[in-house]
C-alpha cells in the first residue's frame, strides 16, 4: 500500500508548485503517523479529538498523543460525524472546541458550517441520501444539510431539506469569534511544544512554550484564568473574572524570566 502513496507523492511533487496530499485516516495517532513521510502523504486527519468526549482528561490525552506522533492536524468535525453542537451537548461547547483547535500549534481544519456552530439535523428517512442509510441504517446526512443561505441554481430544491429557522444560524456569535481567532492565530509564534494539564473543576490548560495558554472549562462550573492578558474568550468572563463553564480562552501568561525562551544573538 505504501507504494501507492509513494506514487501519489511523486505525482503531487511533479506539479509546479507541488500539490499537498492530506489523508483522512481514521486511526489512532501512532498508526496514522505511518502514512506520513517525505515520500508519502504530507498530512493526515488524525481522529483522536474527533472521537474524544467532552472531557478535560480525554482531550489532554488526545492532544499529547497527536503532538507525540504526527505533524498535527487539529479537527473535531467532518462530513462523517455528528456536529459538535449536538455531539458535545450545546453550541457553547462547540464554540470552545473551535477556539481550541485554532489555538494549538500545527494546522487546523474547519468543516463547512462549523464557523456557525450548526447543529445536527434530523433528516426525515424518506429524504435521506447517504448510501450508508440503505446499507446499514446509519445516516450521515444530518451534518451534510446545505449551509444557511445556500440556494441551488435555477430555484431547484436543495439535495437535503433544511429545517425551519435554518437561516437564523447566519447570525451565530460563532462567526465573529471564528474570524477573530483566525486573525489572532496569524500573530502567534510558530512554536510546537505544548504542556497539557488538568486541575480544579476539570480545567484544561494547554500551555505553549512561547507563553500562550489555552484554558477550557470542561467541568461543572466556572474556572479561574491564569494571570496574564486575556486575548480571546468564547464566552464573556463571569463577574468575578472566572471563565464560564463550557467556554475557552486564549491567555498570554505572565511568565517568570527564567521560563521565557532564550533568543540567540
Amino acid at each position: 500500500m505504501h507504494a501507492v502513496y509513494r506514487s501519489w507523492r511523486a505525482l503531487a511533487d511533479s506539479y509546479d508548485p507541488p500539490r499537498t496530499l492530506i489523508g483522512e485516516v481514521n486511526l489512532p495517532a501512532e498508526r496514522a503517523a505511518r502514512y506520513v513521510g517525505p515520500d508519502e502523504l504530507h498530512q493526515v486527519f488524525a481522529f483522536d479529538l474527533v472521537h474524544a468526549p467532552w472531557s478535560a482528561r480525554e482531550w489532554a490525552r488526545a492532544g499529547e498523543a497527536l503532538l507525540r506522533h504526527l505533524p498535527v492536524t487539529w479537527v473535531v468535525e467532518n462530513h462523517d460525524v455528528v456536529r459538535t453542537a449536538t455531539r458535545y451537548g450545546n453550541a457553547s461547547r462547540a464554540r470552545a472546541a473551535l477556539l481550541a483547535i485554532l489555538f494549538l500549534p500545527g494546522d487546523a481544519y474547519l468543516y463547512q458550517g462549523q464557523e456557525l456552530s450548526l447543529p445536527e439535523v434530523d433528516v426525515p428517512a424518506a429524504a435521506r441520501q447517504d448510501p450508508m442509510w440503505v446499507r446499514s441504517g446509519i445516516s450521515r446526512d444530518g451534518c451534510r444539510v446545505p449551509l444557511p443561505g445556500f440556494s441551488p441554481a435555477g430555484g431547484a430544491p436543495p439535495w437535503l431539506p433544511v429545517p425551519p429557522g435554518w437561516e437564523d444560524h447566519l447570525n451565530s456569535p460563532t462567526l465573529p469569534l471564528c474570524r477573530a481567532a483566525l486573525a489572532l492565530r496569524r500573530t502567534l509564534p510558530a512554536d510546537s511544544g505544548v504542556t497539557w494539564s488538568v486541575d480544579g473543576d476539570d480545567r484544561l490548560l494547554a500551555r505553549r512554550v512561547s507563553g500562550f495558554t489555552l484554558v477550557m472549562a470542561m467541568g461543572g462550573g466556572p474556572v479561574p484564568l491564569p494571570p496574564g492578558e486575556v486575548l480571546l474568550t468564547s464566552a464573556p468572563p463571569a463577574p468575578d473574572g472566572r471563565l464560564p463553564v463550557d467556554a475557552a480562552a486564549w491567555v498570554r501568561e505572565e511568565l517568570p524570566a527564567s521560563a521565557l525562551p532564550v533568543t540567540a544573538r
